[in-house]
């Protein structure tokens, strides 16, 4: 048979991840960078699974699940060997890009949002200013 990329006998979304119909590349491009930096440090296993279903299934919509890079740059070069290598990567107008830059840009930003509330709370998170009030003639009053 005649492989396709995309159309009606389109088969690479297998492989990889694939832009929506109608969704502009930006709009993908910063779904990706609010999603990479989301993620806290303390994350265990249970509270973290809902955390990305609840993500993931917000920002499918526009791109399918494109967690990380990983999940599409190494099927993408797998198809590369079934389907043409140059149009693998030209579908969508150079799409396979936007999830490569969009997790580096996001986890850029995480670490500079976690950076800045550390600072914020080391010099900004005590109490000086405020005068000790007792609770029981807060309570009493």
């Amino acid at each position: 048979g005649i492989r396709q990329i995309t159309g009606l006998n389109g088969t690479a979304d297998i492989f990889f991840t694939m832009l929506a119909k109608g969704i502009p590349k930006w709009n993908t491009l910063i779904d990706q960078i609010k999603f990479n930096h989301m993620m806290s440090k303390v994350t265990n296993s249970f509270p973290f699974a809902p955390i990305v279903m609840s993500i993931t299934s917000a920002f499918s919509i526009n791109a399918e699940v494109a967690i990380n890079s990983a999940r599409n740059l190494g099927p993408r070069l797998f198809a590369a060997f079934i389907y043409d290598w140059n149009e693998v990567f030209r579908v969508h107008e150079y799409y396979f890009w936007v999830l490569i830059i969009g997790s580096i840009v996001g986890a850029i930003l995480g670490v500079w949002f976690y950076l800045g509330f550390i600072w914020i709370v080391k010099h900004y998170g005590h109490l000086r200013n405020i005068e000790d009030i007792d609770t029981n003639d807060a309570i009493n009053n």
